[in-house]
């Protein structure tokens, strides 16, 4: 059984690197491929329990450092051996942060996913069919945007990500966008990419966010499928919300945006990490409303797609996740009469 076990780990582990290495060489696929990368590891947790995730994680970890190398080594050896060297430090890095950013993080979640406890005062039978008391959605849903935004803030802190230092590559790279060789001296390119590298935080802290939570939800429902997820299905759309601290933490964060340098920019990040929440309560929302139309699945189809492919409706949700807290239409919609059914007289 143990055996089985670490089996299963290295190939949950050996999955998620080649995921996360797809980026290299994945052409069109590489971005896709990078973004399911923590999937692996979500399956492990929920399938196989923590210590399944913990291992899949370093295994996983450790073939990505050594794919860098070997894709990068040959170049570096023909160069010199400083640059060999340079090259066995790159793998490391590229180890780590998929520690940091993905194995590690989603194994946490999972485990929180399943984490349970006896409640207090149930006798656990026929009168109480429910003695386990699970942890609650909307607090794994806090602790995903909490934790991916410490760890991107963590990450860009060890990169040394800065505006400033970064803004006269970033002018260069939109360069060509305007017909121009060379734009580091120009000052309107350098605004221009000082604007985009301050947009850069919330983005990621959106886009990942929604990574960790989309592939949480797809391991949650495969390991349900093959019988193996141990917490009972919960009506999602229902179930989850925004934690009154998570209203406090968003609105210091959003405050925050207006301080100048890495405070800003961790501000920046922690708003857009929690934003995903609030836009995620806005589809639940859309979700308990539309259970009585015929035409549901076409609107919701329609509502994920524009919100894909715009900004506008990303942001429409998330004002709609703020305001369930107040307005509760999924309770609305669920204390009242199914469409077409009459009033008692």
């Amino acid at each position: 059984m143990m055996n089985s076990k670490i089996l299963v780990s290295l190939a949950g582990g050996l999955a998620a690197a080649i995921l996360f290495f797809g980026v290299f060489g994945g052409g069109v696929f590489g971005v896709p491929l990078l973004f399911v990368s923590p999937l692996p590891i979500a399956l492990l947790a929920f399938g196989w329990g923590l210590d399944a995730a913990i291992g899949g994680a370093l295994a996983g970890a450790a073939i990505v450092g050594l794919l860098v190398a070997a894709l990068l080594g040959p170049v570096a050896i023909a160069t010199s051996a400083t640059s060999a060297v340079a090259v066995s430090n790159f793998g490391l890095v590229f180890a780590v942060a998929f520690l940091l950013l993905v194995a590690v993080p989603m194994a946490i979640y999972a485990y929180l996913v399943l984490l349970a406890r006896h409640r207090p005062g149930s006798a656990g039978d026929d009168a109480d069919p429910a003695p386990v008391e699970w942890f609650p959605l909307p607090r794994v849903l806090l602790v995903v945007a909490l934790g991916t935004a410490g760890t991107l803030i963590l990450a860009g802190w060890l990169s040394g990500y800065s505006v400033d230092r970064f803004a006269p590559e970033m002018a260069d790279v939109l360069a060509p966008l305007t017909g121009e060789a060379v734009a580091t001296a120009d000052p309107e390119q350098l605004a221009a990419a000082r604007r985009t590298l301050a947009f850069l935080p919330p983005t990621f802290g959106l886009l990942w966010t929604a990574v960790m939570i989309v592939n949480l939800w797809l391991g949650a429902v495969v390991a349900r499928r093959s019988g193996r997820l141990a917490r009972p299905w919960p009506d999602i759309a229902m179930a989850i919300d925004m934690p009154l601290p998570g209203f406090v933490v968003f609105a210091a964060a959003l405050l925050g945006i207006a301080a100048p340098g890495p405070i800003g920019l961790a501000a920046a990040t922690l708003a857009g990490a929690l934003a995903v929440v609030f836009i995620a309560i806005g589809f639940a929302v859309l979700h308990v409303t539309s259970r009585d139309n015929p035409a549901r699945p076409v609107l919701l189809g329609v509502a994920y797609a524009v919100a894909i492919l715009f900004t506008l409706p990303v942001f429409l949700l998330a004002l709609i996740g703020i305001a369930e807290r107040f307005l509760r239409l999924r309770e609305k919609k669920a204390q009242s009469p199914p469409r077409g059914a009459r009033p008692r007289s």
